[in-house]
This record gives C-alpha cells, sequence and structure tokens, in this order.
C-alpha cells in the first residue's frame, strides 16, 4: 500500500432534495482521474436515494426502477 500523504476534505452538495455531506481523504499528490469514481458514484447513488425519498413523501414514484438502463445509455459526463 502507498503511505502517500493525505488531507480530510468536507464536501457538500446541496441538490433539489436535500444536502449531501461526506469527508474524503484526498492525496496530496498526484492520483489518477479514474481513482475519484467511486466517490462520485457513491455520492450519485446518495442523491438518488434522497430524490427517490422526497418523490414518496409526495405520494408518487420514480418512472424509472433498478435495471432499466435509462441513465447509462445518457453520456454523463464527470467533472
Amino acid at each position: 500500500m502507498n503511505s502517500q500523504l493525505s488531507e480530510r476534505f468536507e464536501i457538500a452538495l446541496n441538490t433539489s432534495a436535500g444536502q449531501i455531506t461526506t469527508a474524503v481523504d484526498v492525496p496530496t499528490g498526484f492520483v489518477p482521474v479514474t481513482s475519484i469514481v467511486p466517490l462520485m458514484r457513491r455520492l450519485g447513488e446518495e442523491a438518488q436515494a434522497l430524490e427517490v425519498a422526497r418523490v414518496g413523501e409526495e405520494g408518487k414514484v420514480p418512472s424509472c426502477q433498478k435495471g432499466c438502463a435509462a441513465c447509462c445509455r445518457m453520456l454523463v459526463p464527470l467533472s
């Protein structure tokens, strides 16, 4: 395992369904951009869960479900 130094950052994302907060340890040196993909996926999953809960509180059901792949067919940039 690489003993690279890191700094801890707090991330807060405001969404239409609420705020997502998390803390991440970020290496102080160079890392490939692919190393942030798991974090971005986790944040996306949390945002989705918030939105599903918000829609549920309104008595609605999301039109998409696990396995529909509608989002997977769109080009969604990670930046």
